[in-house]
Parts: structure tokens; C-alpha cells; sequence
């Protein structure tokens, strides 16, 4: 008691609080700092969670099994089983050589699992199955085969043909214009040399010759061909096969209209046009004429 009596009693009358309001404030503005920088930190904090937890949910969706691709042996489905394979297994870079090897091995099947390479690697089992199913040659004999066993269509495709003809004349009876309409196709292809009128039907029976059923549409507002006269391909006769069955479709020539409408905006101006009867205008052999015959009547 007596140390503390005297410690009181040697404190200065007055005290100078100018450096201790100095300090105060200075460590007021770092707790301030200190705040602030608490607060960045807690918020970047929150939104690496978030983006962490928005990772977790999708690593966990649990994705079906993606089926690998097979190969036969069939020449013309080759190139599918390459790209669908190279894509899923072959370029996947997380899958070592001998990995990739043993997927396409399980993915060959009967006459393709017979196909061996010289080193047992992916790449060189991947060349001999090049070499052996990427054959030009015989790609084409086999699509020459496949045309030459398409079944034949010419059998009773005219009395079909003829059941449009008489729906479509009852149709013209009853309206002068559209009839008038429909003679003036038939003459205008006549004068145009684009069909060719067969005067003895007895020499071309329903055997010899397929024919095409047709009918007309009106276009309302038209001015220009308010008929159009559509020829039916895609009509089955009476063993279920259509002309469109037995034709050998090319490969599409002409841009998607995107593209035209991209090209066409580079230009100040640009013309658009028709090439008028572009389709009747194709000539074709004679020996495959009977092909593209057709019903028609001048009058009932």
C-alpha cells in the first residue's frame, strides 16, 4: 500500500494528451483499414465458394453412359466408325496408347476383328484399318452393286397414275379457269419440246414404263403461273416402292441460305433470279425415258 501511496503521489499535476489523442485516432483509421480489408476478403471468399459449390453440383450429375462406336466390316460405314471413334477415344488425350488400343479392339467386330497390324500400338492397327476400308475402288463397286440390285418399279404404276388424272379432271369440270389453266401447261411443254406425246398406247403397257401421278395447285395471287402442276415421286405402286425409292441421290451442291444471306450482305447491290423450267430442262437418256412417263387427258 505504502508503494502504490507513493506512486500516486509522483504523478504529474497535468498530463500532456496530445500524443495520446494522436495515436487514438491513428488506430482508429487502421481499425477502419483492417475493416475494410476484412470485408474484400469475407466477399471474395463468399464467391470463390459459390463458384466452387456451382463446380461440385456439376461434376455430380451423373451423365448416361456414352456407347462406343462399332465397326462390322461394312465398307460404306467406315468413315462414321473412324470419326465418331477418333472423337470419343482417339483423340482423348487423358487415354494412353495401349488404352485407346484395347477400345478400338473391343469396338471391331466380325470381319473387322480379323484386321492385324505389324506393332501393337493404337495408331498402327489404326492405318491397317485405313488401308484396308479406305479403298476407292472398292467403294465404288460396292455402290455399283447396290444400283444394280435395286429392285425394279415398273409394274402397275399407271392404273395408280390414272386415279389423280380423273380426281384432278372432276376438279377441272367444275372450274372453267383452272381447266383452261391446265391446258395451257400441256401446251406450253408440248411447244417446248419437254415431253413428247405417245399416240399408240398399245406399245407401252403398264410393264414397260413407270408413270408419274400428277395434279395441279392454284396459287391464289400468282400472276405470273397461278397453276402449278406437281408430279408425285414419292408414290408407292403395288409392290410398295416409289420412283424416289429407286433413284440415286447426289450430294447437295448449293450453300445453305445462311450463307447466301452473309455473302450477299458484302455487296451494295445484288440480283436475284430464276431459271425459268430449270427442272424440265434436263435432258435425258432415251433408254430411260419410261421412267418418267405420264397420264394425261385433252377432254373427258
Amino acid at each position: 500500500m505504502n508503494e502504490l501511496k507513493q506512486s500516486y503521489c509522483d504523478l504529474p499535476e497535468q498530463v500532456d494528451l496530445k500524443d495520446a489523442l494522436e495515436i487514438t485516432m491513428n488506430l482508429e483509421e487502421e481499425a477502419q483499414q483492417l475493416e475494410l480489408s476484412l470485408q474484400i476478403f469475407s466477399s471474395q471468399f463468399k464467391k470463390e465458394n459459390a463458384k466452387n459449390d456451382n463446380q461440385i453440383t456439376k461434376n455430380n450429375i451423373k451423365l448416361p453412359d456414352l456407347p462406343l462406336p462399332t465397326f462390322s466390316g461394312k465398307f460404306q460405314e467406315f468413315e462414321l466408325f473412324k470419326n465418331q471413334f477418333m472423337n470419343v477415344i482417339g483423340n482423348n488425350s487423358s487415354l494412353n496408347d495401349t488404352q485407346k488400343l484395347c477400345y478400338l479392339n473391343s469396338a471391331l467386330k466380325n470381319d473387322a476383328s480379323l484386321i492385324q497390324s505389324d506393332q501393337n500400338s493404337f495408331e498402327s492397327l489404326m492405318d491397317a484399318l485405313r488401308n484396308r476400308y479406305e479403298n476407292k475402288r472398292a467403294l465404288v463397286d460396292i455402290h455399283i452393286s447396290e444400283i444394280l440390285s435395286v429392285p425394279k418399279i415398273q409394274r402397275d404404276s399407271r392404273s395408280i397414275a390414272s386415279k389423280p388424272l380423273d380426281q384432278l379432271w372432276k376438279r377441272l369440270d367444275r372450274d372453267p379457269k383452272l381447266k383452261d389453266l391446265y391446258t395451257q401447261f400441256i401446251d406450253e411443254n408440248l411447244s417446248l419440246d419437254h415431253i413428247e406425246e405417245i399416240t399408240n398406247m398399245d406399245d407401252l403397257t403398264s410393264e414397260e414404263g413407270f408413270f408419274l401421278p400428277h395434279h395441279g395447285v392454284l396459287r391464289v395471287g400468282n400472276r405470273t403461273r397461278p397453276l402449278r402442276v406437281v408430279f408425285n415421286g414419292s408414290q408407292k405402286t403395288n409392290v410398295d416402292i416409289s420412283l424416289n425409292d429407286v433413284l440415286c441421290k447426289g450430294s447437295v451442291i448449293q450453300d445453305d441460305l445462311f450463307s447466301i444471306m452473309l455473302r450477299a450482305r458484302k455487296h451494295a447491290y445484288f440480283f436475284s433470279c430464276d431459271i425459268s423450267h430449270m427442272f424440265r430442262q434436263i435432258d435425258s437418256s432415251p433408254s430411260e425415258t419410261f421412267s418418267k412417263n405420264s397420264l394425261e387427258k385433252s377432254s373427258e
